[in-house]
């Protein structure tokens, strides 16, 4: 059998420094690390030198090796680390330098490279620019960074120049994509999972080369290595490896894995374990300004990239006799949705017991949930649970772990709480689903609900209401879930998948009902609308009234108008004052 082993090794023997005979460097003087990110591409794909500051300090040892004589071409950004970076080099001596100014790094070096085949990325997801990387320089593709944001800046970029094919990678925003869609245009996105789509940038890589060495990193820094193109890159978690990176390797003709990062020292053993492959540790350089008889070393020049911060923690663990469950409290830590898949190993007076999640289960940000799990009874005391729980920031991204032991407490709880989910409908003017629950318990009962694995802009996430819901026996009552959802959402989900946690008890909510079905719409709320409806209403009868009023003034109008003195005409016929006697008719006499 192959022997298997790790060396931990310096990145002075592994990788080599800046070469005194290097003819050219290219220096990213920016705080955005799209725009370093763009100065390295940039470098890499033109043969020159690439290298970037990550502080104002780190500008007076970068290029401290460097012959005087090499040709050091600086691109600031409007956000630099140092003002007049060239003039220090200069006083330095340094001959041969120069510095330019950009606003929009990212496309400016693009048009730069008359490259024709484009990587598209969502800024968003900084891991991905690490993912795809050594690939892009391989297949001389150039990365563009695109959201809603910049989308006409990019559409004007490519417009105005030969584009063979661009290749959609990781989410990305639809408006992205519809504008793009008359391109040559191919997308890479398994379900919206890193890891997954990790290893199909991979396949693409070993299809240019077959490589039989990868680069390991976690996605969460960039350093030249990762993107310089000589190796692959696939991701590990800080403390565990992904089924989908552990299956891919083992299934393919990788030997050695290079792990990036002193970060990560302490996963190199639970690589080799869940791997079996050689691993090596590039987490040093040698030192560019040495102060001492023996040849010092120095930390790696990482430059961190945006990441979600995810946490877990388990509350506390419960053995409920009246029911013979296991019920464990889990809490999220962070304003990141998570899903989890837990292990627990029960011990008491010498039996073991193993339950657990056949899948993994969503915990919305900064909540509390309880899951139970039914088991033998349990006799003896105390109660011991080893636990070990995976996390992420999808299904099947479970890149870190809790591994600890807790004490198992006892409860006798009865909960006699049972709901029924009537119908689900989908509120288009709020953008949320309405979950309507019926309490058909003998008690009062509390309950929430989740959405579970929603199409949204073509990947499957999972949404939770933000507040519990309280019934008393018999009531009817409506559950919400905040979700923006488009009419293509829509289209795409003509079935959906709830999941409500309902018990006796507000704080434990450990029952389940799972519903899945249609649902229906809501486009118009005559509750919500009742009050302008009624004022339009008093506007259209005041309108009428002071209509009929004119029409009625119109046609009983008065001959003559109030207050008219009517003044005798002065005609030769008509005389003033003239007393006007009754005229007799004939055969009538006056007496």
């Amino acid at each position: 059998m192959k022997r298997r082993f790790i060396i931990i090794l310096l990145g002075l023997f592994l990788f080599s420094s800046l070469a005194a005979d290097v003819s050219a460097v290219v220096v990213s003087n920016a705080r955005d690390w799209k725009d370093v990110y763009s100065v390295m591409m940039y470098g890499l794909l033109t043969g020159e030198q690439p290298m970037f500051l990550v502080s104002e300090r780190h500008a007076a040892v970068l290029l401290k090796r460097t012959d005087r004589q090499t040709i050091i071409n600086i691109i600031t950004s409007d956000q630099p680390y140092v003002i007049g970076f060239s003039n220090s080099l200069t006083s330095e001596g340094h001959v041969r330098v120069n510095e330019e100014r950009m606003d929009n790094i990212n496309l400016e070096l693009g048009g730069r490279t008359n490259l024709t085949d484009f990587i598209v990325l969502d800024p968003t997801y900084g891991y991905n620019s690490i993912a795809v990387g050594s690939y892009a320089i391989r297949a001389r593709s150039w990365v563009i960074f695109a959201d809603r944001r910049n989308l006409d800046e990019v559409s004007d970029f490519l417009a105005e120049r030969q584009v063979d094919s661009i290749l959609i990678y990781g989410q990305v925003d639809r408006e992205v994509r519809e504008a793009l869609s008359d391109y040559n245009m191919e997308i890479i996105n398994e379900g919206g999972d890193r890891f997954a789509n990790n290893v199909e940038i991979v396949k693409r890589y070993k299809e240019i080369d077959d490589a039989k060495q990868v680069l390991f990193s976690n996605g969460e820094f960039l350093e030249l290595d990762l993107i310089g193109g000589e190796f692959p890159v696939l991701f590990i978690g800080k403390q565990a490896v992904p089924t989908v990176i552990a299956d891919y390797v083992k299934a393919s003709n990788i030997e050695v894995g290079v792990l990036v990062g002193n970060d990560l020292v302490g996963t190199a053993t639970t690589i080799r374990r869940s791997l079996g492959i050689s691993t090596f540790v590039k987490f040093a350089r040698s030192a560019r300004d040495p102060t001492g008889p023996i040849n010092t070393v120095e930390g790696l020049d990482i430059y961190f990239l945006p990441v979600y911060n995810l946490g877990l923690a388990i509350e506390s663990i419960q053995y409920n006799r009246l029911t013979n469950q296991i019920q464990v409290n889990v809490r999220n830590l962070q304003e990141v949705p998570t899903y989890f898949k837990g292990t627990y190993t029960i011990q008491a007076g010498g039996d073991t017991q193993v339950v657990g999640d056949l899948e993994s289960l969503f915990i919305d940000d900064l909540t509390t949930k309880t899951v139970s799990y039914s088991v033998s009874p349990i006799r003896s005391e105390p109660i011991i649970a080893d636990i070990f729980t995976l996390f992420g920031e999808s299904k099947n991204s479970m890149e870190l772990a809790i591994d600890t032991t807790l004490n198992v407490s006892i409860i006798d709880l009865e909960d006699d709480s049972d709901i029924t989910i009537e119908k689900v409908v989908y509120d288009k003017k709020k953008d949320r689903f309405e979950v309507i629950f019926r309490n058909i318990g003998p008690v009062e009962a509390y309950m929430s609900s989740e959405v579970i694995d929603l199409l949204v802009d073509g990947i499957p996430r999972s949404f939770a209401s933000d507040e519990v819901l309280n019934l008393k026996k018999g009531e009817k009552g409506r559950s919400y879930i905040d979700v923006d959802l488009t009419d293509e959402d829509i289209d795409d989900n003509p079935l959906i998948f709830v999941r409500a946690y309902y018990s006796e008890e507000p704080e434990s909510l450990f029952k389940i009902l799972d519903w899945k079905g249609e649902f229906g719409i809501k486009s118009f709320d005559i509750v919500s609308w009742l009050p302008l409806i009624i004022i339009l209403i008093l506007i259209i009868l005041i309108i009428i009234s002071r209509r009929k009023k004119k029409k009625h003034d119109r046609y009983h109008k008065p001959e003559h108008k109030p207050h008219e003195i009517h003044k005798p005409e002065h005609n030769a016929e008509h005389k003033p004052h003239e007393a006007h006697k009754p005229e007799h008719n004939e055969g009538h006499q006056h007496k």
